[in-house]
């Protein structure tokens, strides 16, 4: 699956993968960012290619649903 261009305009719901915190970013934030600093525990994540595929992919198919 690719980045969905028309998942770039709405909110995704991404995790620290240290703190669990949950933080929403637009989907073209998620699909440019490299790295980022989590909201909470302050702490430098990356952000691959995998896990942006995976957030992608979660937010598809829960709009699916609706």
């Amino acid at each position: 699956m690719a980045l969905s261009p028309e998942l770039f305009d709405q909110d995704m719901i991404l995790h620290c993968p240290i703190c669990n915190r949950a933080m929403v970013r637009k989907g073209y934030w998620i699909k440019s960012v490299k790295a980022f600093t989590c909201d909470g525990c302050h702490n430098e994540m990356r952000l691959t290619y995998g896990q942006k595929i995976a957030i992608f992919e979660r937010h598809r198919q829960a709009a699916a649903k609706r």
